[in-house]
């Protein structure tokens, strides 16, 4: 885990606690759709690193808090795990990811279990190797929208990359050999119809993180202690990163506090390396009342927004009620919710102002 030995370190392993309680349960798949640059990769590594029955990671995460857990040392190293970044399999594949994450993840598994029938379908490998081994699988997927984000105009290889995660995460197999399904991305799970997508994944979103919140992003007491460690004013460093309120919690964007930290300097470090796609998109929807919104939220004042009409995909975004939606979950807006569905965004901090004024006003 390599994250440890970086010049900031937060500990975040209390999410295992978290995760721990849900496995081979109802509620083992959990899908986490936050803002880049939150802490969902770091989380991945960090899961991958507990649960794999490959690593021996006890003197790593002992001095943590998920040590301190009574179940800590019972889920260690337990598990074979599947670690797959979508992102950099469709750097080259476009679209169709699925036939090169398949074959690669054979790959690795016949160098472990070569007796193995692998002309089987790949939940019916999975299946077989957990007869096998006795180790269930804990499946992580990084960037799982980046296809739905991205080629959501090639209808075909998208339904077809829904049934591979229908296949490895909702299956009659995957009851057996699943222990735990987490994905990430910056949109929530899309189910295309019935039967083409895993529709089994509990939501932990931007807007509603329910008891896992405070492990994605650092909370106002985390950038207090750091400031404190760095000698800078956390007054400046909370008009710049603070804003996003989550099930209660003040929560900031970790990277942009980091660099503010290394760099002893305020800038809009996270904004700067994203590439604004909701933006344009937003910016290119021909609606006055978006218009007059974001006019209204960038002078301060709250606007009301339904998010229940957010088809969780870029090309449905038609109406300003689902662009502000998406500008929630791609962390340019903040989020307060009043009832199901309903809920007050605003422009949360400084550095997301800069972005908005810079490229939607």
């Amino acid at each position: 885990m390599k994250d440890i030995s970086s010049s900031i370190y937060v500990d975040k392993t209390g999410l295992i606690k978290e995760l721990n309680k849900v496995l081979c349960t109802n509620d083992k798949c959990v899908a986490v759709s936050h803002a880049r640059r939150f802490g969902k990769t770091y989380v991945a590594d960090m899961l991958q690193a507990y649960y794999s029955v490959g690593c021996d990671s006890k003197d790593i995460f002992s001095k943590y808090e998920i040590a301190q857990a009574d179940d800590f040392e019972k889920y260690l190293n337990k598990y074979n795990v599947i670690h797959i970044d979508v992102s950099s399999f469709s750097d080259y594949a476009g679209a169709d990811v699925v036939e090169s994450v398949i074959q690669a993840l054979i790959d690795d598994l016949q160098r472990e279990y070569p007796d193995i029938d692998y002309d089987s379908p790949f939940h019916m490998i999975l299946n077989d190797i957990y007869k096998k081994s006795g180790n269930q699988f804990v499946i992580i997927i990084d960037e799982w929208d980046y296809i739905i984000r991205n080629h959501s105009d090639q209808s075909e290889s998208v339904a077809k990359y829904m049934r591979f995660l229908h296949s490895i995460f909702k299956s009659m197999e995957a009851n057996t050999f699943l222990a735990l399904g987490y994905v990430t991305g910056l949109l929530p799970i899309k189910v295309l119809n019935a039967g083409s997508g895993p529709n089994n994944f509990r939501e932990r979103t931007m807007m509603d993180s329910k008891n896992i919140a405070r492990y994605y992003g650092f909370t106002e007491e985390e950038v207090k202690v750091l400031c404190k460690e760095y000698d800078m004013p956390f007054d400046d460093i909370k008009i710049w990163y603070n804003g996003y309120l989550i099930n209660g919690l003040h929560m900031y964007n970790p990277y942009s506090v980091c660099q503010a930290m290394t760099e002893r300097s305020l800038y809009p470090y996270c904004i700067s390396t994203i590439v604004p796609e909701i933006i344009d998109r937003c910016a290119a929807l021909e609606s006055e009342d978006l218009q007059d919104d974001i006019a209204k939220i960038l002078a301060g004042e709250p606007v009301t927004v339904n998010t229940g009409t957010f088809r969780n995909d870029l090309c449905d975004i038609n109406f300003r009620d689902d662009a502000l939606t998406a500008l929630v979950y791609w962390g340019y807006l903040g989020f307060k919710k009043r009832s199901d569905n309903y809920g007050v965004v605003y422009v949360p901090n400084y550095e997301v102002r800069h972005a908005l004024l810079n490229n939607i006003s």
